[in-house]
């Protein structure tokens, strides 16, 4: 899916989403923060904070608003790192799930 912006009201419409996907991280990461208890009791599986960070990230690549060098840098990670990643299943199936949270996020306040 292609996000296409109005360029007479871009910088608007960039600033209104970059809110929204900044308010979704924080959302996402205070949730894995607390998985992380589940984790220390054995009740789930671990993954790296970074590696989860990128995965958010990893969103706004599909939404073609960052590149994957900037992922990294936002990520704390290499750029090789990521590039690692993004051929495992497991992780991009962690930022589809991801970008479907998003959108459903956004529908929700358009609704």
């Amino acid at each position: 899916m292609r996000v296409e912006i109005n360029t007479s009201q871009k910088a608007t419409k960039l600033a209104q989403l970059e809110n929204i996907f900044q308010g979704f991280i924080e959302d996402k990461m205070s949730l894995f923060k607390a998985s992380q208890e589940q984790v220390a009791e054995g009740t789930c599986v671990a993954i790296p904070f970074d590696k989860y960070l990128a995965s958010l990230w990893m969103v706004l690549r599909i939404m073609q608003l960052l590149d994957e060098q900037e992922i990294a840098k936002k990520s704390g990670v290499s750029y090789e790192s990521l590039c690692a990643w993004k051929q495992e299943k497991s992780f991009n199936d962690l930022v589809t799930a991801h970008y479907r949270e998003l959108l459903q996020d956004i529908i929700d306040l358009l609704a």
